[in-house]
């Protein structure tokens, strides 16, 4: 085998792709060092962006509007006497896809002290629903809003924002990192 391809679709198109080459290997019974490199510079297709330089704790969370798919709006009036989560995923990342498979299960409840809105800001309203078709629907959710991406500095996906009552970011959570915040603060 000289060349292994891993390949994710979202409604039936190419997200990305990961190319593994392999050459002068040899099989053996014998334990031996296996030495590989891994790509430079890489970064998915749809966010090739390098620098992660999220909105830092301390900072007052930006101003929005948006509608999300049950014709309901949200604004940072949300924050006022809430905890919020703001959630900034997209369908053709893994990483957001295994934090999504996680809250979204069945056995998974959010804290009641916390609200959750999740965004998809580079997706299209028929992809994400398209995402979601088997999917309780248990979270607000707004897609292709790229605004509200860009005042949230968003350069990689997932990033978890926790905004507190006074609408200031008390903590920014990025990638696997999400799910063990998650796990933290679920409802028993």
């Amino acid at each position: 085998m000289s060349k292994f391809e891993r390949k994710s679709f979202v409604d039936d198109k190419l997200g990305q792709t990961v190319t593994y080459e392999f050459s002068d290997y040899r099989f053996s019974k014998n334990e031996i060092d296996f030495n590989y490199s891994l790509p430079k510079n890489y970064a998915l297709k749809y966010f090739e962006k390098i620098d992660i330089n999220p909105l830092e704790k301390g900072a007052k969370a930006p101003d929005f509007v948006a509608i999300d798919f049950e014709n309901r709006e949200f604004s940072e009036k949300n924050f006022v006497g809430n905890k919020t989560l703001l959630l900034f995923s997209s369908t053709g990342c893994g990483a957001s896809k295994d934090v999504s498979d996680f809250m979204y299960s069945s056995d998974f409840k959010l804290s009641n002290k916390l609200n959750l809105i999740n965004f998809f800001t580079t997706d299209s309203k028929e992809i994400v629903q398209k995402y979601f078709k088997n999917k309780a629907n248990k979270f607000p959710i707004i897609a292709d809003r790229k605004d509200i991406e860009n005042s949230y500095k968003i350069s990689v996906f997932p990033v978890l924002y926790v905004i507190n009552y006074d609408g200031i970011i008390e903590q920014t959570y990025i990638g696997e990192e999400i799910t063990d915040f998650f796990k933290a603060n679920k409802s028993e």
